[in-house]
């Protein structure tokens, strides 16, 4: 009867005083868990996406197999450009505020790199193709706003806005759809010279995360006084360097398809 009592009492003090002290089990347990599956993500989505065929690309992003005008494969490599932006693993990352975007910047980077070529090759677009029409203006704003904005419209809505732009734009190079990048080589010359000129301003950036001034100067390069990246920044200057090349690296291949006479009769083929 005695043990009963105890049993009982004890239940009692139990119910009225439950510990809790086996809850941080379970607690550590998902926080394992969650820092896991956070750092495969991370580790996923800042792989650079593969490089992609642009002929490929061409015949995805058109909707007509006809005939298509001179300049239909570089502007549908630019679309995919833009879409690759939203449609790489873990998305357009640049904006995110919740983790594990939030912890990356290589990844940000990249995409900002892809951006400059994006928007640099869209502002072209008029000199290749003088006629290019609204469809252009449309895809130039979208590009050139805040690529951090994520409050409605984020920069995922521009981007978007940017693709559709592109592809209607991409319709008007079908037979007798109006479009076609002049044949004079003015466009591909002021492209060219656009490019120069952005990548001698990323050189100046790669220079300035180099510690060794000295160096520099007997490579014959000169860096501005005062312009050197705080080593926190430098793997960001190096992603963005690898976002930059591989964009352009598609659009020039994809220059070399719908150019190739002018690049030719110029000396300037392979």
């Amino acid at each position: 009867m005695s043990s009963r009592r105890q049993r009982a009492e004890k239940r009692r003090q139990e119910l009225e005083n439950p510990q809790y002290g086996w809850i941080w089990k379970p607690l550590a347990v998902l926080l394992v868990l969650a820092v896991m599956v956070a750092v495969g993500l991370g580790v996923w989505w800042s792989l650079a996406p593969s490089r992609f065929d642009v002929e490929t690309a061409t015949q995805e992003q058109r909707i007509s197999a006809a005939p298509a005008a001179r300049g239909t494969v570089t502007v549908a490599t630019l679309a995919t450009l833009i879409d690759t932006l939203q449609d790489k693993p873990g998305g357009y990352l640049r904006n995110d505020l919740m983790p594990p975007g939030l912890l990356l910047d290589n990844m940000p980077s990249w995409e900002t790199g892809v951006l400059v070529q994006a928007r640099l090759m869209a502002a072209s677009l008029g000199d290749f193709d003088p006629g290019a029409g609204e469809s252009v203006n449309t895809l130039i704003a979208a590009l050139e706003q805040d690529a951090d904005d994520w409050l409605a419209p984020s920069m995922e809505d521009h981007l978007a806005q940017a693709g559709a732009a592109a592809r209607a734009y991409l319709v008007r190079f079908d037979d007798g759809g109006g479009a076609s990048f002049v044949d004079q080589g003015q466009g591909l010359a002021l492209y060219l010279d656009a490019v120069r000129q952005q990548l001698a301003s990323l050189r100046e950036r790669l220079s300035s995360t180099v510690s060794d001034s000295e160096r520099l100067k007997e490579l014959g390069i000169e860096v501005a006084e005062g312009s050197h990246v705080p080593w926190y920044r430098v793997d960001n200057v190096f992603h963005e360097t690898r976002g930059q090349t591989w964009a352009l690296g598609q659009l020039r291949e994809a220059l070399e398809r719908d150019q190739a006479d002018l690049i030719a009769s110029a000396g300037l083929g392979n």
